[in-house]
């Protein structure tokens, strides 16, 4: 229990000591969580759980620099574009592979979902495709320093395109 706890990010002595089934956990947290959807979250109180769940793009090293994730490689074009190579060989819980095609959903999604709270967070976004089966780039309506950090954390978290249209509306329930 105390080795789970500190892999969730909550302390041992948060935990409830009671008798459950194999297939209950209980913890205890310093929020609740409303959604396990990245795109709903609205503070990082629930960023402890999200990133045992989903994978991003990129990620903050430990001494705070931008390492690889789900993407390999990246570069900036012309100041307006950012191209993502990304990790051969990743799947996603259901089976599922993950592709440029599944960034371009996850993204998007980000984008126009009414209730996402990632719009502004990628807000310079003027496009995002597919520009191979492994490749992405994120073609930009001015200069933004700041797409790469923001591809860190909620609005980076790459979604399974099929998971997230079959859970629809609940998917934050079951993702």
């Amino acid at each position: 229990t105390i080795g789970l706890a500190l892999a969730l990010g909550v302390s041992a002595t948060a935990l409830s000591v009671n008798t459950v089934s194999a297939e209950t956990l209980k913890w205890a947290g310093r929020a609740d969580i409303f959604s396990l959807a990245p795109n709903s979250i609205p503070s990082t109180s629930n960023l402890a759980f999200l990133n045992h769940i989903y994978e991003g793009l990129v990620r903050y090293d430990k001494t705070f620099g931008i390492e690889p994730a789900l993407a390999t490689e990246w570069e900036l074009i012309d100041g307006k574009a950012w191209r993502f190579k990304l990790r051969e060989g990743v799947k996603f819980h259901d089976g599922e592979t993950m592709d440029a095609a599944a960034v371009v959903y996850t993204i998007t999604r980000n984008l126009t979902l009414k209730e996402s709270r990632r719009k502004s967070e990628l807000a310079s976004i003027d496009k995002v495709e597919a520009t191979g089966p492994l490749q992405v780039t994120f073609t930009l309506k001015k200069p933004d320093a700041s797409l790469v950090a923001q591809l860190s954390d909620r609005a980076g978290m790459i979604v399974s395109p099929k998971a997230a249209e079959a859970a629809g509306a609940a998917f934050g329930a079951n993702p």
